[in-house]
This record gives structure tokens, sequence and C-alpha cells, in this order.
């Protein structure tokens, strides 16, 4: 039985290894690549460029320029890095490696073994054509999910205030990569509710009240 389990431990292995492999030497060869990878890649560019010119990037809609709805994290950290599709994509690149380690620390502090802990990092990044080759895309996606799971392994690993304050201010600063944050904020914030309700500890719910502070604060 345990040489059963141990091939079939080196097989998911080596198979998402493959995966993997495949999916980073794509990136790597598209990081450069001279046009757009996406359909909105230009107008995306557009944002940034109007943030580095000191030009509102919110107005009212006119022939010469309509806002895309998104919050402005994204082109915010894309200016300050120099702009351009190689800054946006390697934003994108170092927010889905995040990605990775942190689904690695959130299976580790759900008592997941290194072995899974590993799978769960190797599924990540073999999943790269399943969701549309989205990692290195020149868009918002990977840094809202970045900043999201950063608050829940934040979140995962408070005993105090002081920790709960930090995640809710990261899911708050979530919101401005993605409105969809908000679901998440709101998942965490019932999730402490329901944890309060099981427990007589009044410190726990000082942690529910400065985590629905920091998150509202932004």
């Amino acid at each position: 039985m345990d040489r059963v389990r141990a091939v079939s431990r080196l097989v998911l292995m080596a198979a998402l290894a493959v995966h993997a492999a495949v999916a980073l030497g794509v990136i790597a060869l598209r990081i450069r690549y001279p046009h757009d990878l996406e359909w909105m890649t230009g107008g995306v560019l557009d944002h940034i460029e109007r943030v580095r010119e000191g030009k509102p990037v919110y107005t009212a809609p006119s022939a010469n320029w309509i806002t895309f709805l998104y919050p402005p994290l994204f082109y915010w950290l894309s200016a300050a890095l120099g702009g351009g599709a190689f800054v946006t994509r390697l934003l994108s690149v170092l927010a889905s490696v995040a990605q990775a380690f942190l689904a690695w620390r959130a299976a580790r502090l759900l008592s997941a073994t290194k072995f899974w802990a590993a799978v769960a990092v190797f599924v990540f990044v073999a999943s790269f054509s399943y969701v549309g080759f989205w990692y290195d895309i020149e868009r918002n996606d990977n840094l809202f999910g970045a900043l999201a799971l950063t608050g829940a392994v934040v979140l995962l690993r408070a005993r105090g205030v002081r920790g709960h304050v930090a995640a809710g201010l990261i899911l708050s600063l979530a919101t401005l990569a993605k409105q969809q944050a908000v679901f998440y904020l709101a998942g965490a914030g019932v999730g402490l509710l329901l944890a309060t309700r099981a427990s007589d500890e009044p410190a726990r719910r000082r942690d529910v009240i400065a985590f629905a502070m920091a998150a509202a604060l932004p």
C-alpha cells in the first residue's frame, strides 16, 4: 500500500510539473512580446499613460475618452514602475508568483502536509491554460488575486487586534484592484462573526470590530 501511494504521488507530481513547466515556458516567451496579449491591453496602457501624464482617469465619457469600470490601483502601480506592456506583464507575473506562494502558506496554515501544500502550488501554476492563459495578462486581475489571498492568509494567522486590522486593510486595499474584493470582505466578516458566536471570549468580539473598522478605512 505504501508503494502504491508513493507511486501515485510521484505520477501526480510529475503530471503537474509538466503542465507547470509548459506554463512557465509560455510566460517567459510572452513577457517581451511586442503586441497586445488581450483585447483590453491597449486601453489599460492608455489608462496608465493618463496617470503618468497627470490626467484624470475617471471622467464623463466622450468621443476621446471612455474609462474602464475598474479601480485605479493597477494603473497607479504600473505608472509608478514606468508603464508599458512589459511592466504591466511583469507586475501580473509577480502577482501570480505571490498567489502560488500564498497557496502554499494557506495550505500549511490549514494543516496540509508539505506534499499537499506543494500540490496546491503546482495545481495553481498548471491551471494556466484552464483559466485562459491569464497569469501574465496586462490587467488588474492577478493583483486583485494576490491581495485577496494575502488578506486571507493574514486572517488565518491573526491572533489579536493587530492581525485583524492588517487583514482588514489588505482586503480593503484589494477593492482598489477589483471591485469583487467586497465579496471577500463580506465572506471574511461573516466567517469572523460565526467564529465569535461559537466562542465566549470577549477578545474575539474586539477582533471582529477591529477587522470591520480597518476594512472600512480606504
